[in-house]
């Protein structure tokens, strides 16, 4: 299965990503960094 995960930088979705990429499911993380480094 194909999975689109937002704030895949984040402490919960982190672990998420690890777990469904070790059953198979092909994942796209995306995140927003613009508010750090300022």
């Amino acid at each position: 299965m194909k999975v689109l995960v937002t704030g895949a930088a984040g402490f919960i979705c982190g672990y998420l990503v690890g777990e469904l990429l070790e059953h198979g499911h092909e994942v796209v993380g995306i995140d927003n960094f613009s508010k750090y480094g300022r």
